[in-house]
């Protein structure tokens, strides 16, 4: 299933997206097993992409599901070198309140993996 979820991820239709993320965000939500399986499949930097969408709802499933793969130690590291950082940052200036929260608190998951790595 996650397979097919992000192979559909790649498609050019904005509604196939959407409801690919709110599939996605539901098979991370409880099930770390799931957030290991996305995240090395491949969709982070798809779900990056929507990260600039317009539609509020495809970048609160967008957010909401990095969210969710930050909550795994090597999806932070995935995150991090598709270089999700300047597109967090995005959502917090333009996303709605929900998407802003959910931006933060991804960011402050990674950094905190970071800094713990520097510091030892």
């Amino acid at each position: 299933m996650v397979k097919i979820c992000v192979n559909d991820l790649q498609s050019s239709s904005h509604a196939m997206k959407q409801s690919v993320a709110a599939k996605l965000k539901l098979l991370a939500k409880n099930r770390a097993d799931n957030r290991v399986l996305i995240g090395e499949s491949g969709a982070v930097p798809a779900l990056i992409s929507l990260l600039q969408c317009n539609d509020p709802w495809t970048q609160e499933h967008a957010i909401t599901m990095l969210f969710n793969l930050s909550l795994h130690e090597s999806n932070k590291v995935i995150i991090t070198n598709a270089e999700a950082i300047k597109l967090l940052m995005y959502v917090l200036k333009t996303g709605t309140e929900t998407s802003k929260h959910r931006s933060s608190t991804t960011l402050v998951n990674i950094e905190r993996d970071c800094l713990r790595k520097i510091h030892g």
